[in-house]
């Protein structure tokens, strides 16, 4: 079984509250592979008052893993909705993308968007659907699976 390698970058983006936003990423957790699991803030500069932030990592992001439930906790809960509280304003936005590969034959990339009001997630290949409906105007089944061979695929044909 290959490995799967994700990669995640956030823009910059500003808190109020430098201590809060630590305790919250010293809980999270990075599912990767290799010794560089790390959340890097990368270099916070301060202007205008406050600390800008760009979050990096080799790997997903996920919650603290829960032994009762044998399972990550929801990133939605432990991070971006604490995070929507530290956004100063309703015009800053916290947007985080990854990009994932298996041996190329599994790749997808995503992002979320946090703002005060709103959580919003996509992935490339909802994105691909929908902008083929905007351009055909028809609902067309975007195939990105990984075939074995070209046997392989004349038997799902036939």
């Amino acid at each position: 079984m290959a490995n799967y390698y994700t990669f995640t970058k956030t823009n910059w983006f500003r808190v109020n509250n430098e201590f809060t936003l630590k305790n919250i990423l010293n809980k999270l957790v990075v599912i990767g592979d290799g010794d560089d699991t790390l959340i890097h803030n990368k270099y916070p500069c301060k202007e205008s008052g406050y600390f800008y932030h760009q979050l990096l990592c080799y790997g997903d992001i996920v919650g603290p893993y829960n032994d009762e439930t044998g399972d990550y906790e929801d990133i939605e809960e432990v991070f971006y909705r604490p995070l929507q509280k530290l956004l100063p304003e309703n015009t800053d936005v916290f947007a985080l993308k990854y990009v994932g590969q298996e041996k190329l034959r599994f790749i997808n990339a995503g992002y979320t968007i946090v703002t005060k009001e709103d959580i919003v997630y996509n992935n490339i290949d909802r994105v691909i659907e929908g902008t083929v409906k905007d351009l055909t105007g028809l609902n067309i089944d975007i195939d990105f699976n990984y075939r074995d061979s070209e046997t392989e695929m004349l038997k799902e044909e036939i």
